[in-house]
């Protein structure tokens, strides 16, 4: 999940807004990941490796956000923010070894640079060291308040484990359901809801707007991984690697239930290497299909549904650019 890919002037902005949000409860998480009673030296340079790169801006910074935007303030926030780093930093690192990611955002994964079982191993640390972190903060939160983060923590990794496994069923397969990918993706993007539903619990919220966060939370999660899925048909490494991991991108999905279109890609992708015209042509491809239109249309169909469900909030602004970002040039 990333709004660093293809930034425009706008998305720079709210990344400035974001990063200023997640400064202090980054620079925290990262404190945690150097743990004195580890004695490998190999998980020590994975710890490391993995701190030098950690720049997660967009969980800590939503979860501010949705605080503020029900009166709560930032010192509460962060005590929630430096655990769920460490819990959304381990399901990344599972994730890089489920997909085979050996390289993102230009750099080796811990997956990519220290192998499987060193990456499992670290990102099992991280889920131990998250909880362990939230404990503590137990005596700092009302009792209600922390029931809810954990029952909201329980929800998450439940969906979020269902839904990784049900990727894995898609692995190497071409001919995929677009609606079953789609809903992989929205209950992939629990993981954002929880963050906002947090926050919005920090900040002492309603009911109402706890629901409303949380809701919020699950689209802009939502589009922004779909927007991730339109870019990276343009990205040649990126497809590249998700080809040969067997998942293709959600609008190649929809365009391969053309058989003429499918044709037109597979003969494509069956060279030894791609250019970034072959990508270019993919994507114009991709585009000639009416159900790609609808999912654009869907996305911005979301977007106002969201818009809706914070139009009574102090951070409404925000909160609709962040929508606004993860639509442009789609």
């Amino acid at each position: 999940m990333n709004l660093r890919k293809d930034m425009t002037a706008s998305m720079k902005g709210i990344l400035t807004i974001l990063e200023k949000k997640s400064t202090r409860a980054l620079d925290k998480a990262k404190e945690q990941l150097f743990i004195p009673e580890i004695k490998n030296s190999k998980l020590h340079q994975a710890l490391a490796h993995y701190a030098k790169n950690w720049d997660d801006t967009l969980h800590p910074g939503i979860m501010a956000i949705a605080c503020e935007a029900v009166g709560g303030n930032d010192d509460d926030v962060l005590l929630m923010q430096i655990p769920m780093l460490l819990l959304t930093a381990a399901i990344d690192i599972h994730d890089d070894v489920l997909d085979g990611s050996r390289v993102k955002n230009g750099k080796p994964t811990v997956f990519g640079k220290f192998g499987e079982g060193v990456a499992l191993l670290l990102g099992d640390g991280l889920l131990l060291k998250g909880m362990t972190v939230a404990c503590k903060n137990v005596e700092k939160i009302p009792t209600e308040h922390m029931r809810a983060i954990i029952s909201t923590i329980e929800t998450v990794f439940v969906e979020a484990g269902d839904a990784h496994t049900l990727e894995l069923d898609f692995k190497g397969k071409a001919n995929l359901d677009p609606k079953e990918c789609f809903d992989v993706i929205k209950k992939k993007s629990s993981i954002l809801e929880a963050h906002t539903r947090i926050g919005a619990i920090v900040g002492n919220g309603t009911m109402n707007q706890i629901k409303n966060l949380g809701e919020y939370g699950r689209i802009l999660g939502t589009l922004i991984t779909l927007r991730d899925e339109f870019i990276d048909m343009f990205e040649i490494q990126e497809i590249s690697d998700r080809i040969k991991n067997g998942c293709l991108p959600l609008p190649m999905i929809y365009a391969f239930k053309n058989t003429m279109q499918k044709n037109r890609i597979m003969k494509i992708l069956s060279k030894k290497e791609l250019s970034e015209k072959d990508a270019e042509l993919i994507a114009d491809i991709v585009f000639e299909n009416h159900r790609v239109e609808h999912l654009k249309q869907e996305m911005k169909n979301l977007s106002e549904m969201a818009i809706h469900m914070v139009s009574g909030l102090g951070a409404k602004q925000l909160l609709c650019s962040l929508l606004q970002a993860s639509l442009e040039d789609i």
